[in-house]
């Protein structure tokens, strides 16, 4: 069961008991609000899930790995020839979020604005390849035929009507070797910047669905809706001004 409900159940079972939770002070704490808490939006401390580029690896079309899977080679070690990595760059506008907090007779109200941002590295690698020599027949028929020689990769294309062969080199090698390049891009850091909080502190008193917190000059009226968990408020002083609506997290 929700743990929401199950509070929802427990405090029906105080009402019936007709008893109200102490705050030590001697002041009975709200029998729905007391240790809830509400949310709005994006805080800097929520887990998220931030875009990632999806360049990857750079794929190149090789023919010889298509049409000739039997080449036979050996791949020395991988090695990382340079990286490079990208400024920070923001990749949200302005993020907005906030809590309210109950506790005893008194509600914390915490708002933030936060911007996600990502770094970037772009890594380049290399391969030496070693290639065995031989002449290998395509898997799609004698048309086309490979040869590995010291000096190059020839591919082979017969003329079915005269029976000629032509040859153009499709990897110059050096001494039956290649060495292979590509670049990748890699997630370097993501994160969220926290720009500028605020803190306040209310007092507050909840008649039936109606809440209303009242501390330093200003006054909120919200109004709880119990089927979807929210809590719509205005405040009313100094001037009218719509909040938020917040979900009991």
């Amino acid at each position: 069961m929700d743990m929401r409900k199950i509070f929802l159940l427990a405090a029906t079972a105080l009402w019936l008991a007709g008893c109200s939770p102490d705050d030590g002070n001697g002041v009975p704490a709200d029998e729905l609000l007391a240790g809830t808490e509400w949310k709005y939006g994006t805080l800097s401390g929520d887990d998220r899930l931030y875009p990632e580029d999806n360049i990857g690896t750079v794929v190149v079309y090789d023919p010889v790995s298509e049409y000739f899977p039997d080449v036979e080679y050996t791949g020395g070690e991988v090695r990382k020839t340079w990286e490079r990595t990208s400024d920070t760059v923001w990749v949200s506008d302005e993020l907005y979020g906030a809590t309210l907090s109950f506790d005893g007779r008194q509600c914390v109200f915490h708002e933030e604005y936060c911007k996600d941002f990502k770094v970037t590295r772009e890594v380049s690698y290399a391969q030496t390849l070693t290639y065995v020599p031989r002449k290998y027949v395509s898997t799609i028929g004698p048309v086309l035929s490979l040869e590995v020689t010291s000096d190059a990769i020839v591919i082979y294309r017969m003329d079915p009507e005269t029976g000629h062969s032509s040859g153009s080199v499709y990897r110059p090698l050096k001494d039956f070797q290649y060495t292979s390049v590509w670049t990748e891009n890699e997630p370097a850091d993501y994160g969220t910047v926290l720009l500028r909080q605020h803190t306040e502190t209310f007092g507050y008193q909840r008649t039936d669905r109606e809440v209303v917190l009242t501390g330093d000059g200003k006054k909120w009226v919200g109004t709880i809706d119990w089927d979807d968990w929210t809590v719509d408020f205005m405040q009313i002083v100094p001037e009218k001004k719509e909040m938020p609506t917040f979900s009991l997290k």
